[in-house]
């Protein structure tokens, strides 16, 4: 278990597959604990597929998948792109009552955005507080982005309402993001006005304010505008 730990903390997850490969030819039986770490090394790796391919095993070896297992599948099934995916693993952990985290939330949100489920994500974070979960600024960030990829400008603004409410500190990625939902949503005004804001707060413009906000501006068609930001960014 520990060489396998180390093979996650490593992103080496074919050595881990490896290794528990190994344990089956010893006859070995893996553990909750090898799997989860097995199942981990593959979330590092990228590897959606596999990770999941490891828990299906898990169960069939009758050993019963934790918050630790789900939360790492889900992640996997994040980074790959798998929104639906994602989905399942959640029903599947209420199936078996095991109950999500903050983590949990934070993955799931992460991947309705990738998967350009706003709605999805706004119905997590608002299970985060449901569940009474501190309600983090990563989590807020995916689904502010996530409104502004399903062109829900309006709604992403209620989201940073929400947050200064529960005392959750909006950074330059929450600016970022809001300020290209406002960007694609043709409000260069709100745009400009929240690049405004954001410098009342000192926080530093970066490229991707600054092409946002260009952005916004080149859909309002507003050119003095745009000359202006970039003397800015000089």
């Amino acid at each position: 278990n520990s060489l396998i730990s180390s093979c996650e903390k490593g992103s080496r997850w074919e050595f881990s597959v490896l290794l528990l490969s190994e344990l089956g030819l010893q006859r070995l039986q893996p553990s909750a604990v090898t799997y989860n770490a097995v199942i981990s090394a593959c979330e590092k790796g990228n590897q959606w597929s596999k990770a999941l391919s490891f828990l299906f095993a898990m169960q069939q070896s009758r050993k019963q998948p934790d918050v630790i297992t789900y939360n790492s599948a889900i992640s996997a099934c994040e980074k790959g792109k798998q929104s639906a995916k994602a989905l399942q693993l959640l029903r599947a952990m209420h199936q078996q009552s095991v109950q999500p985290d903050i983590v949990t939330y934070g993955a799931l949100i992460s991947a309705c955005e990738k998967g350009h489920r706003w709605a999805s994500a706004l119905h997590f974070l608002e299970a985060i507080e449901k569940h009474d979960l501190e309600v983090n600024v990563v989590a807020c960030n995916s689904s502010i982005s996530a409104c502004g990829l399903g062109q829900q400008w309006s709604v992403a603004l209620h989201v940073v309402e929400d947050m200064l409410q529960q005392g959750v500190q909006p950074d330059i990625i929450t600016y970022n993001a809001l300020i290209s939902s406002c960007a694609r949503g043709q409000q260069w005004a709100k745009a400009i006005a929240l690049l405004t804001a954001m410098q009342q707060e000192e926080l530093r413009p970066n490229i991707v304010t600054y092409n946002a906000a260009l952005h916004a501006c080149e859909k309002g068609r507003q050119l003095s505008r745009a000359m202006l930001l970039l003397d800015e960014m000089r």
